[in-house]
């Protein structure tokens, strides 16, 4: 079952909600808001589960996908035959979009879906949308393509099944645009399965080789690529500047030039000697995988009045304003209260960073947040989040002492894998979940605390943890925790304690 009402999920639908009602046009961060939805409700949705109750309305929107897109292709080539003849250089696209309508059969209501459902719709926030649910048909040019190729049917496996449970979908017959929606676009599973009409965008252009007078005007933009005298690259196309590539033998401090407009993917990684960065005001766009194994990284400031994103209280971070979500943080950083999301990779690879307090205002920590932090040695306290992320803390080689607060439901897998200095785990009353490899390769893991709350425990969550001596149990419940296959071979470490 999907939990529409998740608090993390309510708190950014709000924001993207407000943000699109007052500021859509001028909100290129829209993408972080979108992105963490999709993580936080496919998450749920991908479970073995609530794949089977969501396996009938996954075929449905199949079938009621192909039969539009069979509809759009034949229109489309009949317009075009028709055309022809009067119209020798026409040119004629066919686009196919998931009807404007928020879903009449979506199990969650409510006043604000529609406004939602346009948000997410919106191919200035979804960019990957903007040519509809697959690439566009366009003729001349695909009069040879069968039906059966432009929609990925015409080679074997004819099923695209990728992120799904292989063996429940393996007969669905997925075509290629279901699997554009759900891996290329900021659409979640649950947002699409439930539509069954489409909305179609046909358009014909032709030169002025034909003896009629109406012209299609297109501006064009070239390309220009150019460096810095620091070995920085950047790439201009029409008024957006990004910088694509900070060379790794960059030395100390660097200001990024006030033209600069976006930071591309992957732009600023493996910086070793790299030790302060500041961001003007004009930088709106910061991409994916940014500042990774920038080891001596320090400082990073964003400027004053910049509209997106902020770095107060002196926080040496990437927050994006609007939302409070901490994209990125350096070796030097400190996460100020109020913070409300630590992103997808925030820190991951900050090998310098030692210290880091979670204030109580965080309610989400995305995966691999922490990933490979191995200087990290504070005390870890997770008290408002409801639960830790796949791989939020692997490799934190150094990590002694980890609280798990009673809002956490679960601990997803390799949350903790490889913490080999940790010893403690404390785990309070309201967990339920300790998934795979959780606490794997903790190898010097002495001491659990375990509620009376947890219902399951998978067998390699505590995998290679050789050196556990106690194992703290409610007293009363010794064999309801002896199922877990996971204890049987800590069953004479196990002791109880009052609660």
């Amino acid at each position: 079952m999907v939990h529409y009402d998740e608090y993390a999920i309510q708190l950014i639908e709000r924001e993207i909600i407000n943000i699109y009602d007052t500021n859509a046009a001028d909100y290129p961060q829209s993408e972080y808001l979108l992105e963490i939805r999709k993580r936080l409700l496919d998450k749920q949705a991908l479970t073995r589960e609530t794949q089977e109750e969501l396996l009938p309305d996954i075929i449905a929107f199949n079938d009621a996908l192909r039969d539009a897109l069979k509809s759009m292709y034949d229109r489309a080539h009949e317009f075009y035959r028709q055309k022809y003849a009067i119209l020798p250089d026409i040119k004629v696209t066919a686009k196919c979009y998931l009807a404007c309508d928020y879903p009449a059969l979506h199990p969650y209501r409510g006043e604000d879906r529609q406004d939602l459902f346009e948000a997410i719709c919106d191919s200035g926030w979804n960019r990957l949308y903007e040519d509809g649910v697959t690439s566009l048909l366009e003729l001349p040019r695909d009069m040879e393509q069968s039906f059966e190729e432009f929609i990925g049917m015409d080679c074997k496996p004819d099923n695209w099944n990728e992120r799904l449970d292989q063996n429940l979908t393996k007969d669905l017959h997925l075509i290629n645009a279901f699997h554009n929606l759900f891996d290329h676009t900021n659409f979640a599973l649950t947002d699409f399965i439930f539509c069954r009409d489409f909305d179609f965008e046909y358009s014909i252009d032709y030169t002025e080789k034909t003896t009629l007078k109406n012209k299609t005007h297109m501006k064009t933009f070239a390309r220009k690529n150019f460096k810095d005298e620091y070995g920085v690259e950047f790439s201009t196309c029409g008024d957006i500047t990004t910088l694509t590539r900070m060379p790794s033998y960059l030395k100390g401090a660097y200001r990024i030039p006030d033209f600069v407009t976006n930071i591309g993917l992957d732009a600023i990684n493996g910086c070793d000697e790299l030790t302060s960065l500041f961001i003007p005001k004009s930088v709106t766009v910061i991409e994916k995988n940014n500042f990774e194994l920038c080891e001596q990284l320090t400082s990073l400031v964003v400027e004053p009045g910049n509209p997106m994103f902020d770095s107060r209280d002196n926080c040496n971070a990437i927050i994006v304003t609007a939302t409070n979500t901490l994209v990125s943080g350096c070796n030097g950083s400190t996460i100020p209260d109020g913070v409300e999301v630590i992103a997808d990779s925030a820190f991951s690879q900050r090998r310098n960073l030692s210290h880091i307090s979670i204030p109580d205002s965080v309610v989400y920590i995305g995966e691999f947040a922490f990933l490979g932090c191995f200087s990290l040695e504070s005390e870890i306290a997770l008290q408002g989040i409801r639960q830790v992320t796949r791989s939020c803390f692997d490799g934190c080689s150094r990590l002694k002492k980890v609280t798990i607060g009673s809002a956490i439901e679960s601990i997803e897998s390799s949350a903790f894998a490889g913490c080999s200095m940790l010893s403690e785990v404390v785990i309070s009353e309201g967990t339920k979940y300790i998934e795979t490899w959780a606490f794997a390769n903790c190898n010097n893991l002495a001491s659990i605390i375990l509620p009376k709350s947890i219902e399951r425990i998978e067998p390699t969550a505590f995998d290679r943890c050789n050196r556990i001596e106690r194992i703290l149990i409610p007293q009363g419940v010794t064999e309801y925790f002896m199922r877990f296959d996971a204890l049987k071979q800590y069953r004479h470490r196990i002791s109880t304690f009052l609660k």
